[in-house]
């Protein structure tokens, strides 16, 4: 599983990818953070590293970076958020992104968890990119 927030032109996200369910969630980071409204909607495993999101943050959300880190997905719950959540995910994410990139994905909302091919994970450079938890001082679940 990789939690991972990345940057671009002044827009920041957070993406959890768990790799086991082939489930996908990306929250609106900044300029408007949508982490705090989510939390509640997420499994209880998953929010506690989402709530570390400050110690993963991009150095400057208006350059290209990504940073994060990868714990082993059969740790982790079987969801990223209770399905039953999704859909008030994806409403509270699009009220947290900004206008100029609404417009440009022509109003039409992404939902916040989404299935994917975790097949096409291999494809990119997210490997070199994350590292393990304790490089970033991350909180371990039950510690």
């Amino acid at each position: 599983m990789y939690f991972t927030t990345s940057s671009k032109e002044g827009y920041a996200t957070l993406s959890v990818d768990h790799t086991w369910s082939a489930e996908s969630m990306t929250l609106a980071l900044y300029p408007d953070n949508a982490v705090p409204e989510a939390l509640p909607l997420l499994e209880p495993r998953v929010a506690h590293y989402v709530a570390q999101w400050e110690k993963y943050m991009v150095g400057d959300p208006r350059e290209s970076d990504c940073v994060g880190f990868w714990l082993p997905s059969d740790t982790m719950p079987e969801h990223v958020a209770p399905p039953e959540n999704w859909e008030l995910l994806a409403e509270m994410n699009w009220r947290h992104t900004p206008a100029p990139i609404r417009k440009w994905l022509g109003d039409k909302r992404p939902d916040a968890v989404c299935t994917w091919d975790p097949s096409l994970l291999g494809h990119g450079n997210i490997d070199d990119l994350v590292v393990e938890p304790d490089r970033l001082g991350i909180e371990m679940y039950g510690s």
